[in-house]
């Protein structure tokens, strides 16, 4: 209190919480200004949706330094769950059952990871110590998180459709939901009332949803990011005339408002834990080294994979194409 250094200052809604360095539709990196409302606003739609009450633990593993983990942490607090924070991550799932975790968000890699197979789940895989969740039935999955775990909220990616269907078999809600830093991270979610396997949910309350004529993504709303931070402190607005901002994303809505990503007019594309990548510098490179034309795409798992239409490959480009993997 006596401190002359962190005297009280007047703070607004649309100041500045934060500024996060993404990429923009245009696959160029920049500076995206967070507002207090951007954040609080979000947090507040997503926590309605969240069937948790107070004291329900949530187990963080996400970085606070993307904003999918700093809105999850912040719907949570706002609920009145208690937080725990985990200092590993070896075997997210085992994390989830020890600490007897509520709610949990995830993004998909971190299902990827292997499970501890003991107890129910070792009369299904006998000889196994570990196993992925693809490689067990559904009636293994509570086992494997636990009885505590009320939901699992997805994001950040692309998740398989069959692990999807694995987890509605289980009984197991796993909320799945689409986002970008220019949206605050979560736009849309599937919730316990309104859920379609295989969509990302219908925009949070706070929010409107929007594809252009071209199928482009568009977003509305108090979620939206003021804009990009210029060189003289200024903000530039990333909205268009009307107030939309384009995603970057194409997709559609059905007859009910769920929304279906298949697609993205940007460059870059996301991994399945949850980061961006540009391939166009790693296609560049191996294009020169093998002498032809080559492609780098992603499966819905997240996976990486090259194509190209050389026909022949020497044994030194066998190698190279090893290695650099």
């Amino acid at each position: 209190e006596e401190s002359v250094e962190n005297e009280a200052a007047s703070v607004s809604p649309s100041d500045p919480a934060e500024i996060i360095f993404s990429y923009y539709s245009d696959s160029e990196i920049k500076p995206f200004a967070i507002s207090h409302e951007n954040i609080i606003k979000t947090a507040v739609a997503a926590g309605k949706e969240l069937p948790l009450t107070p004291g329900d633990k949530y187990l963080s593993l996400l970085p606070f330094s993307k904003i999918y983990g700093r809105v999850s942490l912040l719907a949570h607090q706002l609920l009145g769950c208690s937080i725990e924070c985990s200092q590993q991550m070896l075997l997210p799932s085992r994390l989830i059952k020890v600490s007897k975790a509520a709610s949990q968000a995830v993004v998909p890699s971190m299902l990827q990871y292997p499970v501890k197979v003991d107890g129910a789940c070792s009369q299904l895989l006998k000889g196994r110590s570990l196993a992925t969740l693809d490689e067990l039935p559904p009636e293994a999955f509570r086992h494997v998180f636990g009885d505590s775990l009320k939901i699992i909220i997805c994001g950040g990616a692309m998740i398989s459709h069959d692990l999807l269907k694995k987890f509605e078999a289980a009984s197991l809600p796993l909320m799945e939901g689409y986002g970008l830093t220019q949206t605050t991270g979560v736009f849309t979610l599937n919730t316990m009332s309104a859920h379609r396997t295989g969509s990302k949910g219908k925009p949070l309350d706070h929010m409107k949803l929007k594809i252009s004529a071209e199928g482009e993504i568009l977003a509305k709303g108090p979620g939206i990011s003021s804009g990009t931070v210029q060189p003289d402190g200024t903000i530039e607005d990333i909205c268009d005339s009307e107030g939309w901002f384009h995603s970057g994303d194409e997709g559609y809505t059905d007859d009910d408002g769920f929304l279906f990503i298949n697609g993205n007019s940007k460059r870059i594309f996301k991994l399945a834990n949850g980061y961006y990548y540009d391939p166009q510098p790693d296609e560049n490179r191996i294009s020169d080294e093998i002498n032809a034309r080559v492609m780098i795409c992603r499966d819905e798992k997240g996976s990486i994979h090259l194509l190209s239409e050389k026909v022949e490959w020497s044994d030194s480009e066998k190698k190279y194409l090893r290695n650099y993997k």
